[in-house]
């Protein structure tokens, strides 16, 4: 054999005391042979990227789990892989767990694993019931998740590998770094090739991933977190594209992942915001598929208490005051001079509300009706004791076959009592669609978001954040890109409206009334609330 492979059976019987140490693996023949050196195929250079070419956070994925009983906290990042639906993540010494990122709520849940090299392993990947892993040595591991069997492949003596990448769809190629000469590894267990790519700077690698003939590395360069993709053709890799990472201040990025084409998955040494996905800066505040119409111009800022965190939902009552549900499950009242008068936390039956539950809320006859992100209405009447569950209303509103559709925006027009809600999709390929709903949440139509003019890209691309009845239209703010859409009731944009993004980042919900927008928009944690503006169409 040309690498050192062995194999051990863990035993499964309840007497561990007698199995032995499940994690120690003997090399065939006493480890006699010798490994052959890999073949130097040619150098790779890590070109950095252009000024101005950014990954900023999308997505703060951590922020929104909930935790399986028993499952640790995830404060330790170590390694991150994707494997279908599933994220996987490894905290070095503590344990290897899962998130369903399809699933809502997102849970962590820890892997049930017997394996003592835990304190030991520096990198870890999964590939279906495989966990492939490494200690900082010459040798790679794959542990069977069904069978408790360990295979291992010794390589070249001099290797010193710390970082590890599969493909989540072909565990064909072991992609790693060897820090000790400073050099990208490509190992094929089924015939047990090395080839090897030395790196011609002095970047520190911090993480590989790869993916659908994509090689993906993650980088620091005088402390500045770099993210660089190359294109793999049979043994040749060469640079595509090349991104600085940044706002994340002092925290250290620790590997990355990449799903669905090309966004990256990080995450980082921090204790809180430590998992989190990416966007291209240049794409998420581009000028979008439609030309603008016009520009939103800001008149007013208004600041909210601090005691609101994270807004994500906004109504102007009847009374002149406001409602404001936040990422916390929380709604708060407040009058025409922005006072808080109520503050409730919204109790669900159905589901356990957790971080970043509550999407959106409308109002009428006193009560309020919250959307929540695992595709159900709330109706809440006020009492002594602040906004109670009057009743639920599941959304079942995809076709069979469909993937179940997120939404993030509510509206009502009180004349007729119907609701609207846009879909939302991560795929610009997939449809998104207006759903018009009757007084108790009924399907009444469902229309494709349209346009009759030219455009240069998807109509999918924007993100329905949050929606508001107006004018007889509807009107839709998009976090990417930062515009307000003004649609018809049939579905069709009608106007595109441009926001500057230095003066709403992350917009998460509109009013519009006496012909001026108000908006809010999220932050992250540490940050102070923004403030809710007031702006005018030119």
């Amino acid at each position: 054999m040309k690498y050192l492979k062995s194999l051990l059976a863990v035993c499964i019987a309840l007497n561990l005391s007698a199995c032995g140490d499940d994690d120690k693996i003997n090399p065939p023949g006493g480890g006699g042979e010798q490994p052959a050196p890999g073949r130097v195929v040619h150098d790779l250079a890590l070109i950095a990227p252009q000024a101005g070419r950014e990954l900023v956070e999308d997505f703060p994925v951590s922020e929104y789990l909930d935790y399986a009983p028993g499952a640790q906290p995830l404060t330790n990042l170590t390694s991150l892989d994707i494997n279908g639906p599933d994220l996987h993540t490894f905290q070095q010494g503590i344990e290897v767990g899962s998130i369903d990122i399809s699933a809502s709520p997102r849970v962590y849940q820890p892997l049930a694993l017997r394996l003592t090299a835990l304190d030991s392993i520096v990198a870890t990947e999964q590939y279906e019931d495989e966990l492939w892993y490494v200690t900082g040595t010459n040798e790679i591991f794959q542990r069977h998740l069904t069978s408790d069997e360990t295979t291992s492949w010794r390589l070249e003596t001099s290797l010193t590998i710390t970082e590890l990448g599969l493909d989540s769809d072909d565990n064909s190629d072991i992609w790693g770094y060897d820090a000790s000469a400073h050099q990208v590894i490509r190992f094929k267990p089924e015939d047990e090739q090395l080839l090897l790519y030395p790196l011609s700077d002095n970047m520190t690698i911090q993480g590989v991933s790869y993916l659908g003939q994509q090689l993906w590395i993650l980088a620091s360069e005088s402390g500045q977190p770099v993210v660089m993709q190359f294109d793999v053709s049979e043994e040749q890799v060469t640079q595509l594209n090349g991104w600085y990472v940044t706002g994340f201040g002092q925290a250290e990025i620790t590997d990355l992942t990449i799903f669905s084409g090309e966004q990256v998955v990080i995450t980082t040494n921090a204790q809180q915001n430590n998992l989190v996905l990416l966007a291209d800066r240049d794409k998420l505040l581009g000028d979008g598929p439609i030309d603008d119409t016009g520009e939103l111009v800001v008149q007013n800022r208004y600041t909210l208490p601090d005691e609101i965190k994270q807004p994500s939902g906004l109504w102007y009552t009847q009374q002149g005051g406001w409602e404001i549900v936040t990422d916390q499950a929380e709604v708060y009242s407040l009058n025409a001079d922005l006072q808080i008068q109520t503050r409730t936390e919204l109790a669900f039956a159905s589901i356990h509300c957790g971080q970043g539950c509550t999407e959106a809320v409308t109002s009428k006859d006193g009560e309020i009706f919250v959307l929540a992100d695992s595709k159900l209405i709330g109706h809440f009447t006020l009492s002594e004791q602040g906004y109670q569950l009057v009743q639920e209303y599941p959304l079942a509103l995809h076709e069979e076959g469909e993937p179940p559709y997120e939404f993030l925006g509510l509206a009502y027009d009180a004349l007729t009592d119907r609701y609207f809600m846009v879909s939302n999709s991560d795929d610009a390929s997939q449809q998104d669609w207006l759903f018009t709903l009757d007084s108790q949440f009924n399907l009444v139509s469902r229309q494709p978001l349209s346009y009759t003019g030219e455009t240069e890209g998807s109509l999918n691309e924007y993100t329905a954040m949050g929606l508001y009845f107006a004018e007889d239209a509807l009107w839709m703010v998009s976090e990417q890109f930062t515009k307000v859409l003004k649609l018809t009731l049939s579905g069709e944009i009608v106007a595109v409206y441009d926001l500057l993004p230095e003066d709403m980042t992350m917009p998460s919900d509109l009013v519009v009334k006496d012909g001026k927008v108000y908006l809010i928009g999220d932050h992250e944690n540490g940050e102070p609330v923004p403030p809710l503006i007031e702006l005018t169409i030119e």
